[in-house]
């Protein structure tokens, strides 16, 4: 028990932190903004491309992993849009942004931390494969659905699937982790002074990143359709994870087995909060920004409760 302690005070410490420090306004109404860019632009891309370009990427890519990873996520959400769509009655853009808040977690500014306190830099290689994967096939995959769906500028699919690809290479993140990948791929040592610099800038990534989803919940509330935004909180927090670990079950039982250390990782970016990114695009496609918004809040307020026995369980 000492030990769950040890980890999730710090983690969840910094988030009320920086809760505290948005609801007096020390910062001014610009911190949000201006922290999130910094975590966004700048510390995770350098985070994520320096653990990458120490990591040999291609012995860790295992299609068994990736199966544990996207087989969950897929049928939540595909499950989620369908009670979305004939149980909260709603149209099928709104239905997809629900459906991508039950299965979207907070991978970048919740995840990464998360794994690096709790299992180790180790585990960093195996949660960005997870954030690439999702990514491609989730993210990617809803945003060219949502823009054919809202037909706003006449789509073609090859014209939303041209957007969509480009939403993904303008992600900082996501580059810096490729980047990373090339490194290692080709055996590429880190120069000294590059190694240094990243060295240094690295570490703000996570504290800064739990900080600021601390001042982001001082801006979002719970308007309304309270009911809906408690099953997804449900579905986020207590059935994806658990999904994820009966997936690995099942590849065990098979005899496949997947490094174990991977696969609580998988578990705990799959119990992480619905992710800020899902009221970003609702707030695009003007759908279900109430859901998403306040799907955001009360999952990362009971998240500290359901993560906090799940650690103790890993």
């Amino acid at each position: 028990m000492e030990e769950v302690i040890l980890l999730v005070v710090p983690i969840f410490g910094v988030m009320a932190l920086g809760y505290l420090v948005g609801k007096l306004g020390i910062l001014g109404q610009e911190s949000t903004h201006g922290l999130n860019a910094f975590v966004y632009y700048v510390a995770m891309p350098i985070m994520l491309f320096r653990a990458m370009a120490n990591t040999d990427i291609v012995a860790l890519w295992d299609i068994n992993f990736i199966a544990i990873v996207v087989v969950p996520q897929f049928l939540v959400h595909a499950v989620y849009l369908l009670v979305a769509m004939y149980v909260f009655g709603r149209g099928f853009k709104e239905a997809m942004l629900a459906a991508l808040a039950a299965s979207w977690g907070n991978t970048v500014y919740m995840g990464f931390p998360l794994a690096q306190t709790v299992l180790g830099e180790a585990a960093i290689a195996a949660v960005v494969i997870i954030a690439v994967v999702q990514t491609f096939i989730f993210l990617i995959g809803t945003l060219l659905l949502l823009d054919i769906s809202d037909n706003r500028r006449g789509s073609t699919a090859m014209q939303a699937a041209r957007r969509s690809f480009i939403s993904f290479i303008k992600n900082p993140a996501m580059v810096a982790a490729l980047l990373g990948m090339c490194f290692s791929a080709n055996h590429w040592s880190l120069p000294p002074m590059l190694d240094s610099f990243t060295a240094m800038l690295a570490p703000a990534a996570a504290p800064c990143a739990l900080f600021a989803i601390g001042l982001f919940l001082t801006t979002t509330r719970l308007n309304k359709g309270l009911g809906e935004i408690s099953v997804i909180t449900l579905v986020k927090l207590l059935v994806s994870p658990a999904l994820v670990l009966v997936a690995a079950l099942l590849l065990l039982r098979w005899g496949i087995e997947v490094d174990t250390l991977w696969v609580k990782a998988a578990i705990l970016l799959a119990a992480t909060p619905t992710g800020t990114l899902v009221f970003v695009i609702a707030q695009k496609y003007h759908a279900a920004e109430d859901c998403c918004s306040g799907a955001i809040l009360l999952s990362s307020v009971v998240s500290v409760l359901t993560i906090a026995v799940l650690i103790g369980w890993l």
